[in-house]
């Protein structure tokens, strides 16, 4: 029961308060939805893609921007990080769509593997295209970041590495391997919660001696997640993923042999940095265990 004293009628008008802001929070999305329906609209019919939602892949391109800007004027008063607040903003605004791919990927990674090579190559499957659009969004914020930031972010292989995905996140909006996106672009995305977090120590220095078992925790984790995930698993999962893709090639069941194609190659590009990284992974695990001894300077 609600009492009449001085500090209910407080903590009640906090609570109506928060409420209404969170009813202008929604009321602002709302308005930046019909914002962008003319946009989305002009771009939902120009798209070849079937299963796009132009509106979802604008929206959640803005709101990672969005963040991104009003969280590097928060780094920019925050002392540790106020030399490079735009780099700090996006680690941190990154971890929203890979913890959103990691989740979708979870969710439906314990669904049975489909059959037929049929099912895993043409059914579609909301989650997937989902999946598909978040990556889409997520490329594009990282393009767009690291135009901003410049280094660390602005390498050449890293672009290559979002240009590749973000053309694979629209060639199988078509749809196309569905079953295998649910690997490649979602499962595949829990070994980088721990790489953006062990980024932000690495970026700033002095984030290390203020939580130092956390950074060593991430450090490890990602070492163990990565090498199991993007280089056993991907692997075996690679090797299904080209065997179906051929079958489909040598059976004439494609309408678009073109996409087929496109996603080999990709993958196979993708695939290449994977064991580059693989080897500088390896390479700083073993120092880490003292396996191999660090140069001396």
């Amino acid at each position: 029961r609600i009492s009449s004293g001085g500090g209910s009628r407080f903590h009640w008008h906090l609570l109506q308060r928060e409420l209404s802001r969170m009813d202008m929070a929604v009321q602002g999305v709302e308005v930046v939805r019909k914002a962008l329906g003319p946009a989305a609209s002009a771009l939902q019919e120009l798209s070849p893609y079937e299963l796009l939602d132009a509106e979802f892949v604008l929206f959640w391109t803005l709101v990672q921007f969005a963040i991104f800007f009003v969280l590097g004027a928060v780094c920019a008063g925050l002392p540790i990080v106020k030399q490079r607040p735009l780099l700090a903003s996006y680690c941190l605004v990154s971890l929203l769509p890979v913890v959103w791919l990691s989740v979708e990927g979870v969710l439906l990674f314990a669904d049975p593997m489909p059959a037929t090579v049929e099912e895993r190559t043409f059914a579609p499957l909301d989650g997937a295209s989902r999946i598909c659009m978040i990556q889409i969004t997520y490329q594009i914020f990282g393009i767009g970041a690291a135009i901003l930031v410049g280094q660390p972010l602005l390498t050449a292989i890293m672009m290559v590495h979002h240009v590749c995905t973000m053309a694979l996140g629209f060639a199988n909006l078509a749809p196309f391997v569905h079953y295998h996106i649910i690997f490649f672009g979602g499962i595949i995305e829990l070994s980088n919660i721990p790489l953006t977090i062990m980024d932000i120590f690495k970026y700033f220095p002095d984030l290390q001696r203020v939580a130092p078992s956390l950074n060593s925790l991430c450090r490890y984790s990602f070492a163990i997640l990565f090498l199991v995930l993007r280089v056993a698993l991907w692997i075996v999962y690679g090797a299904r993923f080209h065997l179906d893709c051929i079958h489909v090639l040598q059976n004439g069941l494609a309408s678009s042999p073109a996409t087929v194609v496109l996603n080999q190659v990709l993958n196979l590009i993708l695939t290449s940095m994977q064991l580059l990284w693989a080897s500088k992974v390896v390479k700083g695990l073993a120092k880490a265990l003292g396996l191999v001894k660090k140069k001396e300077a």
